[in-house]
């Protein structure tokens, strides 16, 4: 294993409460798995929200209904990683890697296009 690498289950949900963890100065993270169950008789309303955007919501059937979701999403030193589950016997949890990172983001965030972006078609061969 390389030194600075560690596996870390980043956050786990309480009941109807919103939870989060922040990514530490000097690290990055990389999500690679979410992990939902409801035991509750009831549907359970899960959210995960990573840096600003959500990246999973789901209304969770009842009882023993599990989800396991496998991604690579990056957080940056002091973006934030949350998530909630409604009802008591409903879990999220979010693990991943966290790196040591002496060098920061090294690009600029990319120009957002708004309105339509719509291309072109290529030319059809013939």
């Amino acid at each position: 294993m390389s030194q600075g690498l560690y596996s870390e289950r980043f956050v786990r949900s309480l009941p109807a409460e919103w939870v989060g963890w922040a990514c530490p100065a000097g690290s990055r993270a990389v999500i690679r798995s979410i992990v939902a169950t409801n035991t509750a008789a009831a549907v359970a309303r899960i959210f995960v929200i990573a840096a600003g955007a959500n990246i999973y919501a789901e209304d969770l059937p009842a009882t023993v209904n599990t989800r396991a979701l496998d991604m690579r999403q990056v957080i940056y030193a002091g973006e934030t990683i949350e998530c909630y589950a409604s009802l008591v016997g409903a879990s999220v949890a979010v693990a991943g890697y966290l790196f040591t990172d002496t060098m920061g983001r090294q690009s600029p965030r990319g120009e957002l296009i708004t309105g339509s972006v719509a291309r072109p078609l290529p030319a059809r061969a013939t």
